[in-house]
């Protein structure tokens, strides 16, 4: 058989990826409403009829776009659950790598990756769309298992309560810094808040 077709199926795969690839970054800037054929064939550098191609409608593009910001990040979460805790590590360089997880580059930046940004898109959006609620669920039950398995090996009290407690606080700052963004002001805050909310489930000595 001729290695044509393969070749062909592999670069229509990798036109595709661009096309979700570009999909994320323009509703992370710009929200569902940018989200357009027209912008993200741009963004991705692609013909415009390359979008329609691979995706019947714009709504199925973002759905697909969507899915796979929350796939990449629950990779990212499903690692902490996987990170072991040693009998040497004190619960301040656990809640480090936690943190580290959570917030990245944005220590440096202000601001977190695509994917994340994404992330409060897609919530706000389920609202309007609830074809897209699964994936939130998904991502939202997947988030708060890893913290509840962490919080569990440090030994803290309710620590399925805590992680969603931890969770829905994150998902607020996010939605505050997307209307009121103060930099690394806000990601010192971050970082205390969660480190006493953590710390606060502690066992005491």
């Amino acid at each position: 058989m001729s290695p044509r077709p393969q070749s062909h199926r592999a670069a229509g795969a990798a036109r595709r990826a661009q096309v979700l690839d570009a999909a994320v970054e323009v509703i992370a800037e710009g929200g569902v409403k940018a989200a357009t054929h027209r912008a993200i064939a741009a963004r991705a550098g692609v013909p415009l009829s390359s979008t329609s191609y691979f995706f019947t409608s714009i709504d199925e593009l973002i759905s697909a776009a969507m899915d796979l910001a929350a796939t990449r990040l629950i990779g990212e979460i499903r690692a902490l659950a996987l990170d072991p805790v040693s009998e040497q590590d004190t619960p301040s360089q656990v809640i480090d790598r936690y943190l580290e997880l959570l917030i990245g580059d944005a220590a440096q930046t202000g601001e977190t990756g695509a994917d994340k940004r994404a992330q409060l898109s897609l919530y706000l959006q389920c609202r309007h769309d609830p074809q897209l609620r699964p994936i939130a669920q998904r991502l939202i039950t997947t988030y708060e298992a890893a913290t509840t398995s962490l919080l569990e090996r440090l030994g803290v009290h309710d620590a399925e309560f805590l992680a969603r407690v931890i969770m829905a606080f994150i998902d607020g700052a996010a939605l505050q810094n997307s209307a009121w963004p103060r930099g690394v002001e806000d990601v010192d805050f971050f970082r205390r808040a969660i480190r006493t909310l953590i710390t606060g489930g502690l066992p005491q000595s």
